[in-house]
């Protein structure tokens, strides 16, 4: 696995330069060769569990979606991130339910039902508000998108994950950053700054999570 991780590494830096000098056609091939090797250490990591290469594969939809400029296909590279988060987030509450029945604690069901909820409802509605006259309808996708990664970032500190919260932490980072820069200001090397994030993040969030299994 060690091999894999390396390898990573490598093709990382190699795009992570490609991305810096704005060297286009190279830039997008590498960026797509990136989570299939994630998904062979989950693989090699023995993993049994469909939720996180199903997280990762639409991950990669995603990817290959996102290098398109067209606003309509960046709308659904997001939904296909999306679904890749809802498995994650899946994964996360399931692991941290079952690691309290083994503590023998009893899981308060209710209170975060309802306060998950209340917190959806809430950030949607403010969040949405807000962006609607900015981006239009993509205001709504944004709103959802973003309420995943909140709560991911949320479970994962309760479940006293801190590379898995940081790994989502850089997943914010990353998305706002690319949200900024597709429809409010264009940041130079933007393509820089949201892979040098977004795969540290994607990194963070596999390794932890294999360490669960």
């Amino acid at each position: 696995m060690l091999t894999m991780w390396i390898i990573l590494a490598i093709l990382t830096i190699i795009h992570l330069v490609l991305c810096f000098f704005v060297v286009e056609k190279y830039r997008k091939i590498t960026k797509v060769m990136l989570l299939p090797i994630l998904i062979i250490i989950l693989i090699v990591g023995k993993c049994t569990s469909p939720l996180l290469y199903l997280a990762l594969f639409f991950g990669w939809i995603g990817d290959i979606l996102l290098i398109s400029n067209s606003k309509k296909i960046f709308t659904i590279g997001t939904a296909s991130f999306a679904i890749g988060h809802v498995f994650y987030l899946v994964f996360i509450i399931s692991g941290l339910i079952s690691s309290l029945k083994a503590q023998g604690q009893n899981i308060p069901y209710i209170p975060y039902i309802i306060g998950t909820v209340i917190f959806a409802i809430i950030f949607f509605i403010v969040a949405s508000s807000i962006l609607k006259k900015s981006v239009g309808y993509m205001a709504y996708v944004g709103a959802f998108y973003f309420i995943l990664l909140i709560l991911e970032l949320f479970f994962s500190i309760l479940a006293g994950k801190p590379l898995l919260a940081l790994g989502f932490a850089l997943f914010i980072i990353s998305d706002a950053t690319l949200s900024t820069t597709k429809f409010f200001k264009k940041i130079p090397r933007e393509d820089f700054y949201v892979m040098a994030t977004y795969v540290s993040a994607q990194s963070l969030i596999i390794a932890s999570l294999l360490s669960l299994i």
